[in-house]
């Protein structure tokens, strides 16, 4: 079968349980790609801001974004729960994170920013801007 992950082939045993579920899924992804929440807080002049990612490392492949995207839900319930807490909640993908120069400087109105994404995004090359 193939890995929906890594596109990488790999050998499962069938049996009559897993006959008619398919395993989408190789052990190596399994293991690598375990959804928890990493969080981060990042202090600026007039607040702070609540980061919370899935994975705690940066990834470019849009294969893998895609077919993991189903783990953000875990973010959007604590972004639902919590929504009176912030006063903005964003959501960070691969294009925002180039863009970041253009609306980073916005964010300096608010006191209290809850950002959430599905892979970490390191913000301190941002530092300046806020």
């Amino acid at each position: 079968m193939e890995c929906r992950i890594c596109g990488k082939y790999f050998n499962e045993e069938i049996t009559f349980a897993s006959l008619f579920v398919p395993r989408t899924i190789c052990p190596r992804c399994k293991t690598i790609f375990v959804p928890k929440i990493y969080h981060e807080c990042i202090p600026f002049t007039k607040g702070i801001i609540n980061y919370f990612s899935i994975y705690d490392f940066e990834n470019n492949d849009y294969r893998q974004d895609t077919w993991l995207f189903k783990n953000m839900d875990k973010c959007f319930c604590l972004a639902i729960n919590s929504q009176s807490d912030y006063d903005i909640i964003i959501c960070i993908g691969a294009v925002e994170y180039e863009t970041a120069t253009e609306w980073l400087p916005v964010l300096v109105a608010y006191h209290r920013i809850l950002m959430i994404s599905l892979f970490y995004y390191a913000f301190e090359r941002y530092e300046y801007l806020l």
